[in-house]
């Protein structure tokens, strides 16, 4: 037995596909675009501090300033 064949879908789903991609397209674009700026800032910020290199800048420029201060 063959299975039943729809052929409105082979035309509705990309005229569908295309309207919902032309609507949103620039939103998903700048939201992807966004969260890859993101998730540069995050690596930026994560990598140092998991390396301990921040913590340390971190407090020597704590020192400087209570020794500047005093």
């Amino acid at each position: 037995m063959e299975p039943p064949r729809y052929p409105h879908t082979l035309i509705v789903a990309p005229i569908v596909m295309n309207m919902i991609m032309s609507k949103y397209a620039l939103l998903i674009l700048v939201l992807h675009a966004w969260t890859a700026v993101l998730r540069l800032v995050l690596h930026m910020i994560m990598k140092p501090l998991a390396s301990g290199d921040y913590l340390i800048a971190l407090i020597f420029r704590l020192l400087d300033a209570l020794v500047e201060q005093s």
